[in-house]
């Protein structure tokens, strides 16, 4: 009896594990779906401050624990800046009818979706319990999409199915100022590199627009140079110090033959001077040396004064001693 009991409770843990399993589909397959608004022609509304059928996944939305907190949070999915207002009831006859009822217990504890709790499986709904909704703040109508302008920050992006932001992929970008819903791939060779807002450029070349829209990497000319250390903004190359050379596509100049820099002291390159002949090799000169030789030079002749003055007076003395 034990061992059929055991059994017995084996099997009914595999069978939970199995429901518990096609529930998390389930809810998955759900979440891939997305908010919209629709008036009583099943139009989509994208306007602030309209009215409309509040569908989730194709289904409408019941009432059952649906707040201020739940429209808000869903008017952000939906690209407004929050919620004017809601209510429920059967408006939109027979629209209403042609749906099936696919979200229930819409329960928020902030203004924001990930917040939200909810069901796929509706409990004694009909659609008398439809929640209507309607949006504030303006938003932008995409081309791509039949919904409201993309609230992600730049380097991010949401599909129009998406409750969440997702970074771009790595050599993709999305500016912040960018209406589109999708990251954009970044033209070789230009990369991104840190926040994904704008592509980069190697050193030794600088951005060029071919369009108002879209550009692309270019090298830098002879006697030019582009280095992130100097010039980060990537949209000009600079030009050689005085004396100084480059080939195409640099991102540093050097001085020819025997010339090297001279540099102002512990400055960045941007305070480089002309390039000047070396006398040595392991020595450059700068003020601080200048100074320094100037100093041992009236150091050696104020030695050289006093000792022809000590030679003096001895003379002078050996002089009245002959004398007596």
């Amino acid at each position: 009896v034990s061992t059929q009991s055991t059994g017995e409770e084996e099997t009914t843990m595999q069978l939970q594990a199995v429901a518990k399993t096609v529930v998390l589909i389930l809810t998955l397959t759900f979440a891939e779906g997305g908010f919209r608004l629709v008036n009583i022609r099943g139009e989509p509304v994208n306007s602030t401050g309209v009215y409309g059928l509040l569908l989730f996944n194709d289904g409408t939305v019941c009432k059952d624990d649906f707040s201020n907190n739940s429209a808000a949070a869903i008017c952000k999915e939906l690209g407004f800046r929050s919620a004017g207002s809601w209510e429920y009831g059967q408006y939109y006859y027979p629209l209403q009818d042609s749906y099936g009822i696919n979200l229930d217990n819409v329960r928020c504890s902030t203004a924001s979706w990930p917040s939200c709790t909810y069901s796929h499986f509706p409990d004694s709904c009909d659609h008398t319990q439809d929640v209507f909704l309607n949006c504030t703040g303006n938003c932008k109508v995409l081309s791509s999409f039949d919904t409201c302008g993309a609230t992600c920050p730049g380097g991010e992006y949401r599909s129009s199915l998406s409750f969440q932001c997702t970074t771009c992929e790595p050599n993709t970008y999305r500016s912040g100022e960018s209406a589109k819903q999708n990251c954009i791939s970044c033209p070789s060779p230009s990369f991104t590199k840190g926040p994904r807002t704008e592509c980069r450029c190697p050193e030794g070349m600088m951005w060029k627009w071919d369009t108002k829209t879209t550009g692309s990497c270019t090298v830098c000319p002879e006697n030019t140079f582009r280095s992130d250390k100097t010039n980060r903004d990537m949209k000009t190359c600079a030009g050689c110090p005085l004396g100084s050379i480059s080939s195409p596509g640099s991102s540093n100049c050097t001085c020819p033959g025997d010339n090297n820099w001279v540099w102002y002291p512990h400055n960045p390159l941007t305070d480089a001077q002309p390039c000047n002949l070396e006398t040595s090799k392991f020595f450059v000169f700068n003020f601080n040396t200048i100074l320094l030789i100037i100093t041992t030079l009236l150091l050696l002749l104020l030695l050289v004064a006093t000792f022809c003055q000590i030679l003096e007076r001895k003379h002078t003395h050996s002089s009245n001693t002959d004398l007596i």
